[in-house]
């Protein structure tokens, strides 16, 4: 074998074994970030789907769980929030109760979640919702964004990756400081301009929540290590054939 020859195959070699190793390391991180996620509290990727129980929604009015009437129709169950008498219409759960969409935000690799909305009551005017996140009476935060469910089921989102979307309504820190600790989130009526330091507006009524989710899903995180895998794996051959 010529010089030429064997320079040319040791560098064909080592590109075929960088890329051997670029893939086995993006599918271990992609196990680690999963197998992390089981460990760890909120749970990207996590579906609360009410099939068994009102998925830890146990603080507020009363939240039940409906056995037909989701997100797919007949069979699939919901979650319905209601209040018969004048009051604030508001239930959320806790790390106690629902684990797996509570905890150090960031760190779990969270950014936000998804969910979906209806109006399920005849006595109410216009529901405004809002997402409520952080710490009991220590550090709460509410979305800016209201949310106008009507009788069709419709999904919404928020961000929780940007402090510019929320705004404190009880307690004192910052909102990195809410999403680190974070151990309730929850659904409230809460019609502009937002109620901070005071109770929401009082009102009868109901909603139902389904498909709660904790952001990003599986597979865009599969899809982000693979891209990063594949650039390093581009950068490295670049090197080698120079």
């Amino acid at each position: 074998m010529s010089i030429d020859s064997e320079a040319s195959y040791r560098a064909q070699f080592s590109g075929a074994l960088w890329l051997t190793l670029v893939f086995f390391a993006v599918s271990s991180a992609s196990a680690i970030l999963m197998v992390g996620a089981v460990a760890s509290a909120a749970t990207p990727g996590f579906v609360e789907e009410f099939d068994f129980d009102n998925g830890g929604f146990d603080f507020g009015v009363p939240a039940t769980r409906i056995a037909t009437g989701g997100i797919t129709g007949s069979g699939d169950p919901y979650l319905e929030i209601s209040r018969a008498t004048l009051g604030n219409l508001v239930s959320r759960c806790s790390a106690d109760t629902a684990p797996e969409l509570v905890g150090n935000l960031p760190l779990d690799g969270v950014t936000g979640f998804s969910f979906f909305l209806r109006d399920t009551g005849v006595q109410q005017t216009a529901l405004r919702i809002r997402v409520f996140l952080g710490v009991v009476n220590v550090n709460l935060w509410t979305s800016n964004a209201e949310f106008d469910p009507t009788t069709s089921w419709t999904e919404f989102s928020v961000d929780t990756t940007n402090a510019g979307n929320w705004t404190q309504i009880r307690g004192s820190g910052s909102f990195a400081d809410a999403v680190a600790n974070m151990e309730l989130i929850g659904f409230r009526h809460d019609p502009a301009p937002i109620a901070v330091g005071v109770n929401p507006e009082m009102i009868i009524g109901d909603f139902g929540v389904d498909g709660l989710e904790v952001l990003p899903e599986p597979d865009a995180i599969a899809l982000t290590l693979t891209a990063v895998g594949c650039l390093a794996a581009l950068r490295s051959g670049r090197r080698i054939r120079g």
